[in-house]
């Protein structure tokens, strides 16, 4: 089977098209980087933090500008993903800290103002009750508050706990955690 009868082209007869159209696209896109938008720089390049959140009930991407302007991450850029429209990618404005220690602290406040931001009112009042958010705790506070209850097997617990967390996103319920 023969696709080209006559196989022989002669591209060399289009190379001034191909040059000139190449200078061209090149001129455009410095143009564009110098006199336009730029470039457009990812989290890697322009420093700040990505969080990534899933929220219990469907929230509208407006709302959740407002809120977080409301504690202070107004230029944060916020992209829903996901077809469930209740989680979203969160990259906020760049954290410089002197050394790596006090860069992540910094993150890790801008996570918090972020979770904190999102957080439902009946569960601050939860919160204020003294209750624990599953959904934010680390696995060593997890557990040393299984520790009284669980002795010996907190460690694995909490491995279960949070595994279940990573993998099914927010535990809504203390029966999801039964089930497994």
């Amino acid at each position: 089977m023969q696709i080209f009868k006559k196989p022989d082209f002669n591209f060399m007869k289009y190379k001034l098209f191909a040059f000139g159209l190449s200078g061209i696209i090149i001129i455009g896109g410095i143009i564009n980087i110098t006199k336009g938008k730029g470039l457009n720089e990812g989290i890697d390049f322009a420093g700040g933090s990505l969080i990534r959140v899933m929220l219990k009930n469907e929230i509208p991407i407006d709302e959740v500008r407002k809120l977080l302007s409301e504690v202070g991450l107004e230029k944060s850029r916020i992209q829903e993903i996901g077809a469930s429209k209740r989680e979203y990618l969160i990259r906020s404005l760049q954290t410089l800290g002197k050394n790596q220690e006090e860069e992540i602290e910094a993150h890790e406040i801008i996570g918090n103002k972020v979770i904190e931001a999102l957080r439902l009112q009946e569960d601050r009042a939860t919160l204020e009750r003294g209750l624990k958010d599953l959904n934010t705790i680390d696995e060593r506070e997890l557990t040393l508050i299984l520790e009284a209850s669980f002795p010996g097997e907190a460690s694995a617990i909490a491995q279960n706990i949070l595994s279940f967390r990573i993998s099914e996103g927010i535990i809504q319920d203390y029966a999801q955690l039964q089930q497994e």
